[in-house]
């Protein structure tokens, strides 16, 4: 294969690796919010607003305010069991520097840990495999390591 005909692959080849690390970068982001969230967030009471249907079947709309006034509306990530009705009190538990990173309450350890050990196994192979593609990619451009 010519180095010229090389040259598409090798970068969609970068172009994948940068999606991987993207990936893992969210992935590590919101586990340091599910954590930043159990050590320091705020509780405050909210009411359900309404669903909505996600990929991962239903997720419950909720509507609270903060400590500074401010009324924000949060979306979860899917919810099991029996749905709230619409109106219905929810307490909310956020960060009070950035009330948008939001969870419904209670944080238990279950929700923090399952968004923690994701981040731990999911980051560095995204970063191994993104840095292995990289590589790759540079290769078939034919540029030198």
């Amino acid at each position: 294969m010519s180095n010229s005909s090389s040259v598409p692959l090798g970068l969609l080849l970068f172009g994948a690796s940068g999606a991987l690390i993207f990936v893992g970068c969210y992935a590590l982001m919101r586990a340091v919010n599910a954590v930043r969230l159990a050590m320091s967030g705020v509780q405050a009471e909210g009411s359900c607003a309404g669903y909505s249907a996600g990929r991962f079947g239903q997720s419950v709309i909720v509507d609270y305010r903060a400590l500074d006034g401010i009324e924000y509306t949060m979306t979860t990530e899917f919810w099991a069991g029996r749905l709230p009705a619409p109106g219905s009190r929810m307490d909310v538990i956020y960060l009070p520097r950035r009330p948008k990173i939001s969870d419904v309450a209670p944080l238990n350890l279950w929700r923090v840990m399952s968004k923690s050990v994701t981040a731990v196994f999911l980051f560095p192979l995204t970063l191994a495999l993104a840095i292995s593609m990289a590589g790759s990619a540079l290769e078939k451009m034919g540029v030198a390591l």
